[in-house]
């Protein structure tokens, strides 16, 4: 993609002019000077050719590696959002991710940053030893609702939220999915850990309001522009179309519902065209930094053997108990179904069944036999059934 990449900014220079004073106008700052205190150069070259797609109305994807620093490309987009009148909608993984953001756009010289949190009952530390708190869940629904009739954040800078907020509860959709839905036309969506709003989107499913996919994907098409941040940004085939949705890979498909089946049978050499050509279009990049100089040594240090052999045979004899476990635990699952048709017909209130917990999904952080340190084992019990 080195080469493509090139093009592009090749591309943007003959369009835009200097890259750095582009980026510089777009953002508001005073001087190349004071855009280069903030940003590093990988990091200019990605802002600006993502602020050149959201004015087009399209989309940018940045896959670059840990060390590059999509955190900060993040906060330009919200800095952007800010200078030109349009809503920045952080979408992230966690809300521990909040206080990340945070400290990003401090650290690019936006000063008194508050953020629309659509979390509930939230308090969330951030690393200056304040704290991002908000209401409880009527106050915040009252505040969402304000903010729906204006189309205004008054004096909130971004709104931040997660996947997990979006979903449905109970097949029904909750207030902040109409809270986004209205607010979207005039916003640029930030999709950090992009993948997250992937989804599948394939097979059968109930009647119903949007699953988290689809609603993403929705509000890819109902905002001005998009961000799209994650190193692993194309998981699986079956996420491509929501980067398509904003990008020239649109351009290449007759439906996006053929796009996923074209991927998989093109394989490794058609994705590798497809990357390569996306950088070219100047809808992505993905840098990540070298190694060079980088050593990697293994130490062999004695251990005692014996005590290991011990612990790994006390593992496997759990997992093979785990494993035998299952079958008396269908049995007891049909023995209580049977037993259960005695009080009643009626199948809508409820469910009856045995479920157990699988102990091998309950079993981290077992030390291995080469460190220096004793084994130690953190477990979590569960009880074997749950009638």
């Amino acid at each position: 993609m080195a080469n493509a990449a090139q093009l592009a900014l090749e591309r943007f220079e003959r369009h835009h002019g200097n890259i750095d004073e582009y980026l510089r106008a777009k953002l508001g700052y005073s001087s190349t000077s004071e855009l280069s205190q903030y940003f590093s150069a990988e990091q200019i070259d990605a802002a600006a050719l993502a602020i050149s797609n959201i004015e087009w109305g399209s989309g940018f994807i940045t896959g670059d590696q840990t060390g590059i620093g999509k955190g900060r490309i993040c906060a330009s987009i919200i800095r952007y959002a800010q200078q030109t009148g349009q809503i920045a909608i952080f979408i992230t993984k966690d809300k521990p991710l909040y206080a990340d953001m945070m400290r990003e756009v401090q650290d690019i010289g936006l000063r008194n940053f508050s953020p629309f949190i659509t979390d509930s009952n939230a308090e969330i530390p951030l690393g200056d030893g304040g704290m991002l708190t908000t209401s409880n869940s009527t106050k915040q629904k009252k505040a969402m609702k304000a903010v729906m009739q204006t189309k205004q954040l008054g004096g909130y800078g971004a709104v931040f939220t997660t996947y997990s907020q979006l979903q449905t509860v109970k097949k029904k959709e909750r207030l902040r999915r109409e809270f986004l839905r209205e607010i979207a036309p005039n916003s640029i969506l930030i999709l950090d850990e992009a993948h997250q709003a992937g989804g599948s989107k394939n097979g059968w499913r109930e009647n119903g309001p949007p699953d988290r996919a689809e609603f993403f994907r929705e509000l890819v098409d109902l905002s001005q522009g998009v961000f799209y941040s994650s190193a692993t940004y194309a998981k699986r085939p079956d996420v491509m179309d929501l980067y398509a949705r904003r990008t020239d890979l649109r351009h290449g498909v007759q439906s996006m519902a053929s796009l996923e089946n074209i991927l998989l049978c093109g394989g490794v050499p058609l994705q590798q065209i497809v990357a390569s050509k996306l950088v070219a279009a100047s809808h992505m990049l993905r840098r990540e930094r070298s190694y060079e100089g980088v050593s990697f040594q293994a130490q062999t240090v004695a251990v005692d053997k014996e005590v290991a052999d011990q612990f790994s045979a006390a593992m496997r004899a759990i997992r093979d108990f785990d494993r035998a476990k299952q079958e008396a635990v269908k049995a007891i699952k049909e023995e209580i179904k049977a037993q259960a048709k005695a009080f009643g017909t009626d199948t809508s209130v409820g469910e009856v069944g045995a479920k157990s917990a699988n102990f091998p999904s309950r079993h981290w952080n077992a030390q291995s036999p080469t460190s220096r340190q004793p084994v130690q084992t953190l477990f979590f019990l569960e009880p074997l059934f749950l009638l």
